[in-house]
């Protein structure tokens, strides 16, 4: 299957709200799988994955509520929504239980969604999010001081993209990620930039991720279970990031013994965009568990 293709969009009408699914096919009697995008981004970041997965199952990528092409309303930013939505959208969109991936918060979201409803999904894939909890490690104002997003609105738009190239290998960043990249914010007349989720929609989220316990889902969660992890390049200025999360991820096992855990060395934070061939194989392996 070409990696350019693209998706149907779809809306999902979700209580007072609808969703923007990005569908982007699959053979008819294959199971579903829904991509959830983190915190701050949108569906577009699996468009490099979401190509590779379609000759197995019926794809669809939803942007959660405030980010993307979804509605943006004023209310809803806390997990219990967010969990309510993911599990509204996926009961819209295919008649069995599907396969669920969440990316950073996401997989907070669809972790969230398995340990209250069991048989709602058929496996969950937890891509670098969810490993233990944030608030073991830091208090409320320190995670909404470090978790806090840069003030972007008002930038232009090639200042901003320039921004995020730099934290990119030269040898990976191309149109693609560019393009998924701007999905995360509006451009207006003056080519300038807003992010789609607005800063302090933006902290409500963060403060339902500090209040959230995912080391206590993870024994509720009765479906296969895959962890994907990433570890940046380890040099002084992500050591000590890189020791925490080995830290977190020595805890997994004890935690959640039946899980599958994959570390991807050198890697960066966006797998889905970084590493999206490796993904697409591991979300396979993880769909058939």
């Amino acid at each position: 299957m070409p990696t350019d293709a693209m998706p149907r969009m779809r809306r999902i009408s979700v209580g007072d709200i609808e969703l923007a699914a990005h569908d982007w096919g699959g053979p008819a009697d294959a199971p579903g799988l829904v991509l959830v995008h983190g915190l701050a981004s949108s569906a577009q970041i699996w468009r490099l994955v979401a190509p590779r997965l379609i000759d197995g199952y019926r794809v669809v990528a939803i942007d959660q509520r405030g980010h993307g092409m979804s509605d943006k309303p004023d209310h809803g930013y806390d997990l219990a929504t967010a969990v309510a939505d993911v599990g509204a959208a996926c009961t819209a969109l295919f008649d069995a239980p599907p396969h669920l991936v969440g990316h950073s918060w996401g997989a907070n979201v669809v972790l969230q969604h398995a340990a209250e409803s069991p048989s709602a999904c058929a496996s969950v894939a937890l891509i670098d999010g969810a490993i233990g909890d944030l608030a073991a490690r830091l208090t409320l104002p320190e995670a909404r001081e470090r978790l806090a997003p840069p003030r972007l609105a008002g930038m232009p738009r090639h200042e901003f993209l320039a921004r995020v190239q730099q934290h990119w290998p030269a040898a990976i960043w191309g149109e693609p990620i560019a393009q998924a990249i701007l999905a995360n914010v509006a451009v207006d007349a003056d080519d300038r930039i807003a992010p789609h989720l607005t800063f302090e929609r933006h902290l409500r989220l963060v403060e339902a991720l500090w209040h959230q316990r995912p080391t206590r889902c993870f024994g509720r969660v009765t479906v296969p279970l895959t962890f994907v992890i990433a570890a940046p390049t380890e040099h002084a200025g992500t050591a000590a990031m890189v020791q925490q999360r080995r830290a977190a991820v020595a805890a997994l096992p004890a935690l959640a013994p039946h899980a599958d855990i994959h570390w991807l060395a050198d890697t960066l934070h966006d797998i889905p965009l970084h590493r999206p061939t490796t993904l697409a194989r591991l979300l396979c392996t993880a769909a058939e568990r």
